[in-house]
Parts: C-alpha cells; structure tokens; sequence
C-alpha cells in the first residue's frame, strides 16, 4: 500500500518563518504556522498525512480533534515500534515520566473551552466509536480529569468520548498503515531514516528566517513550491520529489541549500 503526502513551502504571516505545512491546511486563513523543524515534517507525513481526507475533510480540517488523531500515531510509533518522534525536538514535556501525549493538544482545548478563545476548530467531527485500548486508557482518564477540572465540562459532555475515539482511531490507523510486525525491524530502519535525513537537511537550511535557503539545482526551475512524499507500508520505503511553482517535478537530489 502506497500513500502520499505533498508539503507546501512557504513563509508564514505570523512569524514571518519559512518552512512547511500539509498542502491542505495551506491558504491565508489558516492558523498554523510553517514547520521549520524535523518533529513537524514528521508529524505531517507520518502522523497527520489524514488531513483534508475521509471525515476531516471541509469544515473539520484544522480540527483540534485531528492532532490528538495525530498523536495517536506517535504513540503507536514510540510503543510498538520504538520510534521517538520527539527525539529531535527542542523542548519536551513529561507526563509520569514518559513523554506528554497530551502537550500538542491540551492548551488549545483549555483555549477553547474554558477561555472561550480558539485559532482551531473544536467541534464534534463524529469520530466513529473506537473500541478501548489498553495501552492509551491513561491518557483517557487524564483527559476526563483535565476537561472537567480545567476546562469546566460536565462529566456527561460528549468531548469526553470523542477525545477517546481520536486517539484510539489515531492509534488504529498507524496499527492498520505499519503493524506488520514481521516488517518491524525494517520499519523502524525506514522511519529513522527520515528522521535523521531530514533532522540534517533542515538544521543546514536554517537562517533566522526559518528554512529559507533551500532550492532546486536545475537551470530550468521555478522556485520549490512543495516537497511529494510516497510512503510504502508493504516495503516499508520514503522518497521525495520536488515540485516548483509551476509544477514541473524534480529528484530529490537536485535539492540544494544555498
């Protein structure tokens, strides 16, 4: 099974940083700012590739529900197969001693329901019922807790189930795309690949302006516009295209940092 992700390279307006961003959550409205790390590539192409397909399409794109889908997978990642998707990442947080499955996602619903202030949709998106997993039922009580304590939701509000089924439903697509157990060693081999290519390519490409000096080695080229990812889950493998500005593709390998 194949699957692709294109990623938009652009500057955002709010930090006035260059970098990347899922081509779907793209356009001047949106909130989220350009990735100009690893831990954002990775979460757009191996966890958050979703958006703007199946149920988080139209209005539920940006939906605060589909991060805590995203970090289903990470978890599945680093549980199952002992990938740390944090491994790079400047900061981290700790629940318990393990890394905070909770930290791309708490605040913005404590924003949202408790502030009544939020950049991010947080709608009901009608996540279909996932069946309980053991392995995430502590997050599950943390959040119970937490939007009844902090964000002031009765313990009847359905934002407690629907919290449940994102990250079970975000574990069980990992589960689906890359539990092939007899792959495992091959698997991990992949995605620590990606992680440490791209860890490099973009800690070279940095200025104070974010990622903002990579280009296409080709007379003939237009500007990058998106980076095309192809992933493999059968013969677990990554490669990237390159696209400019008016769609002509190029190898990876005319990507070039100046």
């Amino acid at each position: 099974m194949k699957y692709q992700v294109k990623l938009r390279y652009f500057e955002d307006e709010g930090y006035g940083q260059k970098g990347f961003t899922h081509h779907n959550t793209y356009n001047l409205d949106t909130p989220f700012n350009a990735f100009t790390d690893i831990s954002g590539v990775f979460h757009d192409v191996f966890e958050h590739y979703f958006e703007g397909s199946g149920i988080f399409i139209n209005n539920n794109i940006g939906n605060i529900f589909g991060e805590a889908v995203a970090t289903g997978h990470k978890f599945f990642y680093y549980h199952e197969l002992g990938i740390n998707a944090f491994m790079f990442r400047k900061y981290k947080n700790y629940l318990s001693g393990e890394e905070d499955w909770t930290v791309d996602t708490r605040y913005l619903f404590q924003e949202a329901f408790k502030e009544d202030y939020s950049e991010y949709p947080h709608h009901i998106i009608n996540i279909p019922y996932q069946k309980p997993i053991n392995c995430l039922a502590y997050i599950e009580r943390y959040y119970k807790d937490f939007f009844i304590e902090k964000c002031n939701l009765p313990k009847s509000s359905p934002y407690h189930q629907q919290i449940a089924n994102a990250y079970r439903l975000g574990y069980n697509m990992a589960y689906k795309k890359w539990g092939s157990y007899s792959k495992e060693n091959k698997i991990r081999s992949m995605m620590l690949n990606f992680l440490n290519y791209w860890n490099k390519t973009l800690n070279d490409a940095k200025t104070d302006r974010g990622i903002d000096n990579l280009f296409i080695d080709d007379d003939y080229a237009y500007p990058l516009k998106y980076l095309l990812f192809t992933l493999n889950t059968c013969k677990p493998s990554w490669k990237c295209e390159l696209i400019d500005d008016i769609g002509n593709t190029y190898n990876l390998k005319k990507l070039i940092i100046q």
